[in-house]
């Protein structure tokens, strides 16, 4: 708190200057919030890249476990193979059935999981603009000229939201409250 009652101040003298490092946490967080988005982004984009590359051999996996089954197949009519080996050649054809399955919904799945970290990142973005904001406003000026009326808080007290901190009034008999303008519960002061 940097007035006391019966001061007089001037429009834009610093009054009351709060504890930054509540702040300061957060928006520390909300930054980690951004990049940790973004690097999910980017590695969302490069699993994607990988995954369109391994559809492709997925695929060609495919066509040649279905020849294996017709060549067995084909061998089998002839006496020339075994009814195992076709039972294999028809089990490894639907395990790479279900690989090609699994590979093509991982592609699928790019842009919705795309859709949702961008919708992610712009709440994150908006929290840290809240938590920037919250500590630009943690220095809190008088909004025009007048006389301290009275200061409802000391250094280290705690204060929440719509709690009046100093009454400022104009040498014309008109009253201005400060109250903290925050979100946040419980913060502190400091000189």
């Amino acid at each position: 708190v940097r007035v006391r009652p019966g001061q007089q101040v001037t429009k834009g003298q610093h009054l009351v200057t709060l504890d930054k490092r509540d702040f300061s946490a957060a928006r520390l967080q909300a930054e980690a919030d951004v990049n940790d988005i973004n690097a999910q982004i980017e590695e969302l984009g490069l699993r994607h890249q990988s995954n369109v590359k391994a559809l492709e051999q997925e695929k060609i996996l495919l066509q040649l476990a279905e020849k294996e089954v017709q060549r067995n197949t084909r061998l089998k009519k002839n006496n020339l193979s075994s009814e195992s080996a076709v039972s294999s050649a028809s089990e490894a054809l639907g395990r790479q059935t279900l690989s090609l399955i699994s590979k093509q919904l991982e592609v699928d799945r790019y842009g919705t999981t795309l859709t949702q970290l961008k919708a992610r990142l712009k709440r994150a973005n908006a929290r840290l603009a809240e938590t920037k904001l919250a500590l630009e406003r943690s220095d809190i000026f008088s909004s025009f000229d007048g006389v301290v009326a009275d200061v409802a808080v000391a250094a280290g007290d705690l204060v929440r939201i719509n709690d009046q901190l100093i009454s400022v009034y104009s040498p014309k008999h008109s009253r201005y409250v400060l109250v903290f303008p925050q979100d946040i519960n419980l913060k502190f002061l400091r000189r």
